[in-house]
């Protein structure tokens, strides 16, 4: 798992980041394998409105698995926006 992803060189290390770059949010759950693409401006506010942080490691433990119910996840960039 990567803390931080670059892309060239930007930095996607907060949900804003992938906003910046145009790419969506792939969520891939690491014990079954499912995997969901999620936009992350939708993402964002959702998160803004619940006062979470925004940090892709923070992001992390708020996602589970909606196959496997587990929390064993990893976010990295998906198809352009």
């Amino acid at each position: 798992m990567f803390n931080t992803i670059r892309m060239g060189h930007k930095r996607l290390d907060t949900i804003s980041a992938y906003m910046s770059y145009g790419s969506k949010l792939t969520i891939k759950c690491l014990s079954c394998g499912h995997r969901i693409e999620l936009d992350p401006a939708k993402t964002y506010w959702f998160f803004i409105k619940r006062r979470w942080s925004t940090k892709i490691l923070d992001a992390k433990r708020r996602f589970r698995c909606s196959e496997c119910d587990q929390k064993r996840i990893d976010i990295y960039p998906g198809g352009l926006v």
